[in-house]
């Protein structure tokens, strides 16, 4: 071939060697393919199947803890009631400052319960409108 060759006298040209296996191991290979894409596809329903497990267990948590903290704030209004009138009657003598202590005593404690259920409520929220992509 005259173009191939120099005004020196060499040649040059290149050689390709290709295996046979080339040619004929292309089904092989793109059946191979093919499973690592269906594997990939599997391992994604899985996440996607455990962030679904996940996202209804939160809610299910944070729907619990509304209820409780509903009670909890009937108990609240309860304790609440009971300070008052603990009050007046200590004011009156009608109670001792043990009895008056104890009544006190109680609903600082629901108050304190009120306080954190609510904060625990507030916090499984955020975390499942941050599951949800919200």
């Amino acid at each position: 071939n005259a173009f191939d060759q120099l005004s020196l006298g060499y040649g040059a040209g290149f050689t390709l060697k290709i295996p046979l296996s080339f040619f004929t191991n292309g089904d092989v290979r793109n059946k191979t393919m093919q499973c690592e894409v269906d594997g990939a596809k599997f391992r994604k329903q899985q996440v996607e199947s455990e962030l679904r497990k996940l996202i209804i267990a939160q809610y299910n948590k944070v729907i619990s803890l509304r209820n409780l903290l509903v009670i909890q704030s009937s108990s609240l209004d309860v304790a609440q009631l009971n300070q008052s009138m603990a009050e007046k009657e200590f004011s009156n003598g009608q109670l001792t400052l043990e009895q008056y202590s104890r009544i006190s005593s109680l609903y600082f404690t629901e108050k304190e319960k009120m306080e954190t259920m609510s904060s625990e409520f507030k916090t499984e929220f955020a975390l499942l409108m941050e599951m949800c992509g919200m």
